[in-house]
């Protein structure tokens, strides 16, 4: 009988002891990794890249002095191309930053009846560039921004004889004006970033001289003002 009850606590104290046994047994696991939220980017250092997008705007023409008369146009919507360098200096969430920008319009172009009704009046403009400063706030792999500075096209002025419909005066300028605009540009990895941007660009009057093409000496003149929007999708190279 003794013999029973030693044996039965033996057995008992084995199956209590067993659970705890088996747990220090298996093998040790450690807590899954928790996953890190991706590196914030630094913003700073020089960058350059290309951009594509779209260009509209208007062309208001005042002839002056044989015609106190105004005609005004729209220009657009054109295809636009080019591309951009610029440098950003990041301190905590804001950065700051230079750009220069060229853009070469498809097909930026407009026309109206002049003043004269036996003819068309027209104006291209061939080329635009923009040198601005941006300040923008940068939050994890976004950054957003404004900009600001100056502008400058290249144009070529036409006027049509309706009837003929052959040139009938020529004239080109390049006036400066000034642009604002604001975009979100999104990084990809730590050098490549995609950016959507918007920009109003407004050009000073200038002053005209459309030249006869039979006669180079007969000169007329007119004052333009032109307007410009642009709206460009582009991809930046970090350097940094």
């Amino acid at each position: 009988m003794k013999k029973l009850l030693v044996a039965g606590v033996a057995l008992a104290v084995f199956a209590m002891g067993s659970p705890a046994s088996a747990a220090d047994l298996s093998p040790l696991t450690s807590p899954a990794p928790i996953a890190g939220a991706a590196p914030i980017i630094n913003w700073s250092g020089f960058y350059a890249g290309g951009h594509v997008g779209a260009g509209w705007g208007d062309s208001d023409w005042h002839f002056t002095p044989a015609f106190n008369t105004f005609t005004s146009h729209t220009m657009g919507p054109s295809f636009i191309g080019g591309g951009q360098v610029g440098w950003n200096h990041q301190s905590g969430g804001w950065v700051f930053g230079l750009e220069a920008d060229v853009s070469w319009p498809g097909g930026l172009n407009g026309s109206s009846t002049c003043p004269d009704t036996s003819f068309t009046c027209r104006t291209q403009v061939n080329l635009l560039a923009t040198g601005t400063a941006r300040v923008g706030l940068a939050v994890d792999r976004s950054l957003m921004y404004v900009k600001g500075g100056v502008a400058w096209a290249q144009d070529a002025f036409n006027t049509f004889n309706t009837l003929s419909g052959v040139a009938d005066r020529t004239g080109s300028a390049s006036p400066f004006g000034w642009v604002v605009g604001a975009g979100l540009e999104q990084a990809l990895t730590d050098k490549w970033s995609w950016k959507i941007e918007y920009n109003y660009i407004n050009l000073n009057p200038t002053g005209i001289a459309l030249t006869l093409v039979s006669n180079t000496s007969d000169v007329q003149t007119f004052d333009v003002r032109q307007s410009i929007q642009t709206v460009k999708l582009g991809l930046n190279y970090r350097f940094n």
